[in-house]
């Protein structure tokens, strides 16, 4: 019965408790985040810097909750099964709508189709960085280390699908070397076990990872985007340090139920414009390693399309997979 009248109230626009959905009225009460890592990563890193001006042109509070796990699919699913109310949103990436859709096999879910996509925030290269005693300090070092020792260099990535797993799956086709994968369920757990020496390398979301590059913590090999990045002016990309074409940008944006009203989606796509377009906050996610690359969400969803078709046969030619 209660299906029925969430259906019957997304047919009609209404809230499932039976009243009209005004966009001029919304938000009256408290917006629910979904996060798909936990404090302290990339996508959370990225939210937080305009989190605080989302909510005040919004006016109202923005509570954050975290779904880690299975490469944002555990966050996006709870999303896509909450009433499509203006009152849940959930962050979104490369990982659950462009790379996952090809990757998971039993998804309960529809990536892409059954949300509604909001805004996209940003996009980030990834850093592939080494535990300071690892002894490869260049990526031909590693190339030459990991094929001495094959299977025996572990990477760590924020989850199975993720960026930073893909990042790491095309390098060892490119490379050709067989390296071995720890799957963590977010972004700061990935970075910890590199510190600590769990794992020897990793491809991170630079913003989950750039305190810990510049503090030198770890030790940066080499970006994974076309170009260097201005914060590490001395740190090569992996594409001119012997890998031509290497090319990997990750990306960060909302989205909400399906069904979530037009002017309600629109009225939050705007409000994320606005913060994108403080100097302040580029500046803050510039130093995070992140680049603002708002689209509304025509040009949102139009993009994940493509990024969804850009992936697959990235992921087929991969053999990779997970449940």
């Amino acid at each position: 019965m209660r299906k029925v009248l969430i259906a019957a109230a997304i047919a009609a626009g209404l809230t499932t408790l039976g009243q009209p959905i005004h966009a001029a009225d919304w938000p009256a009460r408290p917006i629910e985040m979904i996060g798909q890592g936990a404090p302290g990563g990339s996508s959370d890193n990225v939210w937080r810097a305009i989190a605080d001006q989302v909510a005040k042109t919004l006016g109202q509070q923005i509570n954050t909750t975290y779904k880690p796990g299975s490469g944002g699919n555990i966050a996006c699913e709870f999303a896509s099964h909450q009433p499509p109310d203006g009152y849940t949103f959930v962050i979104v990436t490369i990982a659950s709508q462009g790379i996952g859709p090809h990757l998971y096999k039993n998804l309960k879910y529809d990536p892409i189709n059954d949300l509604t996509h909001v805004a996209r925030m940003t996009t980030l290269p990834n850093l592939l960085y080494a535990n300071k005693d690892f002894p490869a300090n260049s990526v031909q070092e590693l190339i030459a280390y990991a094929k001495a020792n094959p299977g025996k260099v572990d990477y760590a990535s924020s989850g199975a699908g993720t960026s930073p797993h893909m990042s790491a799956v095309l390098f060892s086709q490119q490379a050709k070397v067989e390296m071995s994968h720890i799957p963590y369920k977010a972004s700061a757990p990935a970075v910890q076990g590199v510190m600590t020496g769990e794992a020897n390398i990793s491809f991170e979301n630079l913003s989950a990872v750039m305190p810990q590059a510049i503090a030198k913590t770890v030790k940066p090999l080499a970006i994974t985007s076309a170009q260097r990045w201005p914060k590490l002016p001395d740190v090569p990309t992996v594409a001119e340090s012997g890998l031509p074409g290497f090319d990997v940008s990750s990306w960060f944006g909302i989205s909400a139920p399906k069904g979530t009203p037009k002017e309600i989606v629109d009225k939050f796509s705007k409000a994320v414009q606005q913060a994108l377009a403080d100097p302040a906050v580029i500046e803050r996610m510039r130093t995070l390693g992140a680049e603002p690359a708002y689209q509304n969400s025509v040009d949102f969803t139009a993009f994940i399309n493509a990024e969804s078709a850009r992936w697959k046969p990235i992921v087929e030619l991969s053999g990779a997979s997970a449940e």
